[in-house]
């Protein structure tokens, strides 16, 4: 079941940013769009969508490990599927090398990964801030 409405739920984002791209298809094409947690979930579906639009895409991952098909998809057309933490400044710096190596330039920036973090976007402070949240 989980599986189920996971594929409705990327068949949807697949379906509205199509939409979004064919109304932006001349503005895209031959763009160098970097995409950062590229490899799989709402990245994937960014990327995938890109390259229908026909723009130069450079996907990075920590890890592309189940998403062998789309990094042979991307490679297949001309563009790049990169490893490259994030947090890693030194994975940074070599894969924007790749890509200005590659396309000579960047023309979009699409900040997709996620960090994990064990501080909340929000917590209160003190417990009397929890039990008076602002509206």
């Amino acid at each position: 079941m989980a599986g189920d409405e996971a594929g409705r739920r990327r068949q949807r984002q697949s379906e509205i940013l199509d939409s979004v791209v064919e109304k932006s298809r001349e503005l895209l094409a031959g763009r160098v769009v970097v995409v950062t947690g590229g490899a799989r979930g709402l990245g994937q579906t960014f990327g995938a969508a890109l390259l229908r639009a026909g723009a130069k895409l450079a996907a990075l991952d920590r890890s592309w490990a189940g998403s062998d098909g789309f990094r042979s998809d991307i490679e297949k057309q001309d563009s790049l599927a990169l490893e490259a933490d994030i947090t890693d400044d030194a994975a940074l710096d070599a894969a924007y090398s790749e890509v200005i190596g590659k396309f000579g330039t960047v023309d979009v920036l699409i900040n997709n990964a996620g960090l994990v973090s064990e501080t909340p976007f929000c917590a209160p402070r003190t417990r009397e801030a929890a039990r008076h949240p602002r509206h």
